[in-house]
């Protein structure tokens, strides 16, 4: 079980369940030793996106971290 949960803590699948999610976002509103949100976050990284490829995951996983915010009833974007 922990195993499942850390092996989608990058890449959030959208049956994880609630464990997963809240991985994930922990995982998403730390830079370095700061909390930050998500805009900051996911923000720093878009500019990183130099293909087709890159932006379309960075899309993916910013969307995926503002659902599992809403599964989990948190306002944190």
């Amino acid at each position: 079980m922990l195993g499942e949960v850390i092996c989608v803590h990058h890449d959030l699948p959208e049956e994880a369940g609630v464990e997963a999610a809240l991985l994930y976002l922990a995982d998403k509103l730390v830079q370095g030793e700061r909390t930050v949100s998500l805009h900051q976050r996911f923000g720093a990284k878009r500019s990183l996106c130099r293909t087709p490829k890159a932006l379309a995951a960075w899309e993916r996983r910013y969307h995926r971290a503002l659902q599992a915010a809403e599964q989990l009833g948190l306002d944190i974007a």
